[in-house]
């Protein structure tokens, strides 16, 4: 659970800081190009450059998708931990052994599948569309 909600946290931090700066850079651009100093055009194309390189980033990592996916499995391996404690829900007839178990199965399946759904995230932002190239039969 501490891996995935520190996962989660730096996944969201990326996005919203992603996000920020693409906003930020943005809005000021229009403003500087109003502006007429020598100086403003080196400054205006390096806030543009930041801003496509901060939407390039998102598309290509995801972050947010991947903010999501840990927070989503951290949520899910919290509620597999108390319902185990106290014996509620999926554990709730089952002596320790036959428990723990089934804590261990379920566990494992929730980390199974938020590592096929991150693996999935980032090859297809991979995949964006290119097609791919032309197998050589040998």
């Amino acid at each position: 659970m501490t891996y995935y909600a520190a996962r989660s946290l730096t996944m969201k931090k990326r996005y919203l800081g992603m996000q920020t700066l693409s906003v930020v850079g943005g809005l000021t651009v229009p403003r500087l190009v109003n502006l007429h100093y020598p100086w403003i055009p080196p400054v205006v194309t390096v806030i543009s450059l930041m801003v496509a390189a901060c939407v390039t980033l998102e598309n290509l990592f995801r972050f947010r998708e991947q903010w999501r996916a840990s927070r989503s499995t951290e949520q899910l391996l919290r509620y597999e931990k108390v319902s185990f404690l106290t014996r509620t829900g999926p554990y709730e007839v089952m002596d320790d052994q036959v428990a723990f178990r089934q804590l261990v199965t379920r566990t494992e399946a929730a980390i199974a599948t938020e590592n096929a759904t991150t693996l999935k995230i980032i090859t297809a932002a991979q995949h964006t569309g290119e097609p791919e190239p032309p197998k050589v039969a040998r």
